[in-house]
């Protein structure tokens, strides 16, 4: 890769090194003997091609030079993660991570969410890294930029609406903000005590999977076979609160369809406790969910939907 040779002032480079917010996930690299940045960048991500987002990253393409000796620190960026809290809405996360809500749809796109749905306490959000890269002596057009980071030119318009440029045309030593939403390592770091946030990210996003497959049980009828799986994920240690919920409810239909309204409401109890404002499409529930749901909400008791002893006859079983 050729880095252009250009002067910069100790006030730029600060500025490039100087993040808007510590990162959580970076590594810091001591470099040995022989080793080259793209050797790093294959060893980190699997892919040499990205040296190009290193060498941003520790402002070398601002430096006289960009080759590394022995004992240089060098920053191996990645994404990082966020656990949400009570509250949080996307508006929120982006201007803590960002330092704009305007920047939430971006957020929640690359986090495959609804805008208009505040994120549930305790998922886990990506967040991409803020590459940040400052405009070399030759300013280039902003199309390369968006050519040699994101590999697609049409992602000119998205870099200038993320950095909201008034112009084009880019000036020497003007820093633009460049999100990477894949820059992931190919080992996460494990934090102390108990899996790391990209851990719980991965299994979280696994389990939007395996809820699928539950939804499709249900309606193809395989009620015992969906109880299973559902009570498989409401046993992991990572659900989310929305999860947690969505698993609940569909529990709930499939005990009704076994005729056990009692233990449809307990689950659609549990819905509603870790998520209070759940809404449900009463017109169109069956009568045996509309009963579990006022036995969930205390509506009425429970006692008349109990399941019948087991020497009852076929006709006392309701």
């Amino acid at each position: 890769m050729i880095v252009r040779r250009m002067v910069v002032t100790l006030s730029t480079v600060a500025l490039v090194l100087a993040p808007v917010r510590a990162a959580r996930a970076d590594i810091v690299h001591t470099v040995r003997h022989g080793e080259t940045l793209a050797a790093l960048s294959q060893r980190y991500y699997g892919d040499s091609a990205r040296e190009l987002i290193v060498v941003a990253a520790n402002a070398l393409n601002v430096q006289a030079s960009a080759g590394i000796l022995p004992g240089t620190r060098v920053v191996i960026p990645s994404v990082s993660y966020y656990r949400v809290r009570e509250r949080d809405t996307w508006e929120r996360i982006a201007f803590r991570e960002f330092g704009s809500a305007a920047r939430a749809p971006y957020l929640a796109e690359v986090n495959r969410a609804d805008l208009r749905v505040d994120p549930s306490a305790g998922a886990v959000v990506r967040i991409p890294y803020l590459l940040r890269y400052v405009v070399p002596e030759d300013a280039e057009p902003l199309f390369e930029i968006a050519q040699r980071f994101y590999g697609d030119r049409a992602q000119t318009r998205f870099i200038s609406e993320f950095n909201r440029l008034a112009s084009m045309r880019l000036q020497r030593g003007q820093v633009l903000l460049l999100p990477m939403a894949e820059l992931t390592l190919r080992e996460e770091p494990v934090c102390e005590g108990g899996p790391s946030l990209a851990q719980t990210a991965r299994a979280q996003r696994e389990l939007e999977a395996r809820a699928l497959a539950l939804r499709s049980m249900i309606d193809h009828g395989q009620y015992v076979e969906a109880l299973s799986l559902g009570s498989r994920l409401l046993g992991g240690a990572e659900v989310s609160e929305t999860q947690r919920a969505r698993v609940q409810r569909m529990l709930a239909e499939a005990y009704c369809a076994l005729d056990r309204v009692d233990l449809a409401a307990e689950a659609l109890r549990d819905a509603l406790r870790v998520q209070p404002d759940i809404r449900f499409e009463e017109s169109q529930m069956p009568p045996r969910m509309m009963d579990a749901l006022a036995i969930a909400r205390g509506q009425y008791a429970a006692r008349a939907f109990s399941a019948a002893p087991p020497s009852a006859r076929p006709d006392e079983m309701h």
